[in-house]
């Protein structure tokens, strides 16, 4: 089929950067002229048939680039402009792709010349491991120190390490719990770069992100509830209890479930707390409202206590577990913040007018050199780094 033919080509020059004002043109027409099942089709056949695609990597999940081709291109294509985040009042068309592992919505825009990175570009990947455990009687426990597999017994707690560095904190009946007029907390932790994952003793598991932090009780025997404080980004799986809701207080937001898996984004620096539900029902409220969430929604808590409701992709919102940075109507500046997560980045200097805002994500294992000239593709800006400073520019 010649238009086959003829868009794969004009996608090789695309990915290569090497694509004349005229084909610029013509690919877009190509785009917005074909029919949902012509896109299918096309989609089917490059991914598993031409042996260029093979070399790039390219790969992606069926479903939802197909869905996200008929919901984003098309509309996009005819001027309706209904996605302001999409970045793109000027240009003609929208071309979805993933390359390695990474997943744009990109403008089909005008050349320019890529940005030259200074010598002392290097921005070092922050250290992946550093994770601690501050018992409520004072003590710390780095599980960087701890062998895998080993026990650890404390104040009728037992706290294994397994492998992977996550750890398990359960009771020990056999070693009675001292007993205080405060119960105390303890506090599982992340530095900036690392991951973890906690089971407590009622069995709910929890994923912390890239600095956060899960303040817990030392039993959650006796009360009426199990309530947690959650300070950044957490994933839980929550195990049910119909007698004993669990609580998690972050900030000025409290999220009530029984049983549920939910993720949680609550960073200081954030004017906004995020809960999305991937199953079961969770409660939202802050000082002023409530709402009941379902499957498949997402809650905006503002400081103000304002809470807004939506439906997403929540696969998106817990892409970080899987080593994703994945990133949702953001501006260029607040992208490079969502890597300051995982980099060592120091400052943010931005001198860009643009205010377009992207949807996508990157492979976390990339160097910041990688991902930012990635970025430069998808916007109109250039990127410098200089002393571990990105200073952002058009």
């Amino acid at each position: 089929m010649e238009y086959n033919n003829r868009l794969k080509f004009l996608l090789r020059k695309y990915l290569s950067e090497d694509l004349s004002a005229e084909e610029h043109i013509e690919f877009s027409q190509w785009i917005e002229n074909l029919e949902q099942q012509q896109l299918y089709d096309l989609y089917d056949e490059v991914n598993t048939t031409d042996p260029f695609f093979e070399n790039l990597e390219i790969g992606y999940a069926h479903d939802r680039v197909l869905q996200s081709i008929h919901r984003e291109i098309k509309p996009f294509s005819k001027s309706t402009y209904p996605f302001r985040w999409l970045a793109a009042a000027a240009v003609a068309a929208i071309f979805l792709f993933f390359i390695r592992g990474d997943l744009f919505f990109v403008p089909v825009k005008k050349d320019k010349t890529p940005v030259a990175f200074q010598p002392d570009s290097s921005i070092p990947i922050l250290d992946s491991s550093s994770t601690v455990l501050r018992l409520a009687d004072g003590e710390v426990i780095d599980l960087k120190q701890q062998n895998q597999s080993s026990v650890y017994y404390k104040n009728g707690c037992r706290i294994d390490f397994i492998a992977g560095g996550g750890i398990r904190y359960a009771l020990a009946p056999a070693i009675p719990i001292i007993k205080h007029k405060n119960v105390g907390m303890n506090i599982f932790s992340t530095k900036r770069g690392a991951t973890s994952n906690i089971i407590l003793e009622d069995g709910t598991r929890v994923w912390l992100n890239s600095g956060s932090s899960l303040k817990f009780p030392v039993s959650f025997t006796g009360g009426t509830d199990r309530t947690v404080e959650v300070v950044g980004e957490a994933y839980f799986e929550v195990a049910h209890n119909q007698q004993k809701p669990f609580i998690v207080v972050s900030n000025y937001s409290k999220v009530t479930v029984l049983g549920t898996k939910f993720n949680i984004k609550a960073y200081p620096n954030q004017n906004q707390i995020q809960t999305t539900l991937l199953q079961g029902s969770v409660r939202i409220n802050s000082s002023n409202a409530s709402s009941l969430l379902v499957p498949g929604e997402q809650a905006i808590v503002r400081k103000s206590g304002n809470i807004n409701r939506s439906n997403v992709n929540v696969e998106d919102f817990i892409a970080w577990k899987t080593g994703l940075i994945y990133f949702n109507n953001l501006s260029v500046e607040e992208i490079v913040g969502e890597l300051s997560h995982w980099f060592d980045i120091r400052g943010i200097d931005n001198r860009s007018l643009n205010r377009d805002r992207y949807t996508g994500s990157f492979n976390k294992n990339k160097t910041i050199v990688e991902i930012l000239s990635q970025l430069e593709k998808i916007s109109n800006n250039h990127f410098t780094i200089k002393e571990r400073r990105v200073l952002i520019r058009d």
